[in-house]
């Protein structure tokens, strides 16, 4: 026993060489292993007229379900399940949703896949099972769906037991998986219908000339320029550069829009950025924050507790306001009428372009005003004021009526 573990001792190059072979099979293990994961491209194109209808939820997951230990995450903008060992991804969703806007009387869908099974025999057969389902309808409608006929994602696992995950097709066929990950792109005629409704996805659309339904909770959307917009927001950060006419309901929404001909709003809890817009029109607010650069027409039905924050106010504003703090920074000259209803507020007017106008104040005896010296008081009835600055006839008109409010007209700047 002892001559042999001498000559052990002054031999091991033997143990070295054992050591290296196992190693290498452990190498050669892992790399054939990882060499199963192969991503493939899934397309498919087909011929739609001009405007139709294009319906879809974007990467909206399939049914989860699972026996043991399972974890479901948002990581970075992908939706992501994982079994005991949670840093270990078994299935991914790209939530990122982009649809491209193209001159073609075509939809085309471009789904990326990557997948890894048990076998590399196994990984091709599952991948060549998998399809794009895209076809219009006798209505002129298209269906988009974004899981290439996967019905369902299974995952089970136990104390004593390995994470064992599988997918379900529609057809009721089952394959086994160690990964899968899913990311799609949508290419749509410029004048499409879009229906959206999704959840929790990172959208954007290009140059778009048809209509926008888009019905979201939580996620993001982003556009460079559309036609048409009707929007039910919910937790949604929006930004878009240019748009013609829009009509939203938002609550608990962040909305940022450069430029737009027509807005129509029904918000609350929200925070709104608006460069340019040529009529804005709250139907009702609640509690919002307003910044926007330049108005011509601005109408309040309806605001409790909202900031109105204006910078340039062109042609004219009539404001139905409660509790509603107001700043309108620079009117235009050319603006013929100011109407303004609220109570318990600050309102802030700078009228330093104005040539010629009327101040009348309805509430003199519950409001504090501070005016300019060149505004002089022409007439009082009862409650009411009259003010006036420069000569007849009055290019501007200036009415409050504000109840417990303090009042500022200032010829600078604010």
């Amino acid at each position: 026993m002892k001559k042999n573990s001498i000559s052990i001792v002054k031999n091991p190059s033997c143990l070295s060489k054992k050591i290296a072979l196992v190693f290498c099979l452990q190498l050669v293990f892992i790399w054939t292993s990882f060499a199963q994961r192969t991503t493939q491209l899934f397309e498919k194109e087909i011929a739609v007229s001009e405007e139709v209808i294009i319906k879809s939820k974007g990467p909206a997951s399939p049914r989860i379900t699972g026996n043991g230990v399972l974890h479901i995450r948002p990581v970075d903008k992908n939706y992501v399940v994982s079994g005991r060992k949670d840093e270990v991804y078994v299935y991914v969703l790209d939530k990122r949703f982009e649809i491209f806007t193209w001159d073609k009387n075509k939809v085309k869908q471009s789904t990326r896949v990557t997948l890894e099974c048990e076998t590399e025999s196994q990984t091709k057969e599952l991948l060549s099972a998998l399809e794009v389902e895209l076809r219009a309808n006798a209505a002129d409608q298209v269906l988009v769906d974004c899981k290439l006929n996967i019905d369902r994602f299974m995952i089970e696992n136990g104390w004593f037991r390995a994470d064992d995950n599988s997918v379900v097709l529609s057809n009721g066929k089952e394959y086994k998986i160690k990964y899968l990950e899913l990311s799609t792109t949508l290419y749509v005629p410029r004048k499409s219908q879009l229906d959206l409704d999704t959840e929790e996805v990172f959208l954007s659309l290009g140059d778009h000339e048809g209509r926008l339904d888009l019905r979201m909770n939580q996620g993001t959307f982003t556009a460079n320029k559309l036609n048409e917009l009707k929007g039910s927001l919910k937790s949604v950060t929006l930004e878009i550069k240019e748009l013609s006419k829009g009509e939203l309901r938002a609550k608990g929404s962040k909305i940022s829009i450069n430029r737009a001909d027509e807005l129509i709003l029904e918000s609350s809890l929200s925070t709104l950025d608006f460069q340019d817009i040529g009529k804005l029109i709250f139907n009702k607010s609640l509690s919002d924050k307003l910044s926007c650069g330049q108005v011509k027409l601005f109408f309040v039905e309806e605001a409790l507790y909202t900031s109105f924050d204006l910078i340039n106010l062109k042609e004219a504003t009539e404001l139905n306001l409660r509790n509603c703090d107001l700043t309108i920074a620079n009117i235009h000259k050319e603006t013929s009428k100011i109407l303004i209803k609220n109570q318990n507020a600050t309102v802030k007017l700078g009228i330093q372009n104005l040539s010629s106008y009327l101040l009348v104040n309805s509430q003199a005896d519950k409001a504090t005003f501070q005016l300019p010296e060149s505004l002089l008081k022409i007439e009082e009835i009862g409650k009411e004021k009259t003010y006036a600055s420069g000569a007849q006839p009055y290019q501007t008109r200036i009415d409050i009526d504000c109840s417990l409010c303090k009042v500022t007209l200032s010829g600078v700047p604010f």
